[in-house]
């Protein structure tokens, strides 16, 4: 837990408490989704601006 500590620039104890919150379903489908997204920027589907903002609505909506 280290290096991924060292990347959201906390302990390792506190990475480590706010990584179990996710199950891997949870993980799984936000990788599904930044996966579309970025399908959607390459093809011109949308913005960069609306895919992140998708994103940050549809999971922070799923986690609250």
């Amino acid at each position: 837990f280290g290096e991924v500590a060292a990347r959201l620039r906390t302990d390792p104890t506190t990475a480590r408490r706010r990584l179990e919150r996710f199950s891997t379903r949870d993980l799984e489908e936000q990788q599904r989704d930044l996966l579309l997204a970025d399908v959607a920027l390459k093809t011109g589907a949308t913005t960069l601006e609306v895919a992140v903002e998708r994103f940050i609505v549809k999971h922070c909506r799923a986690a609250g």
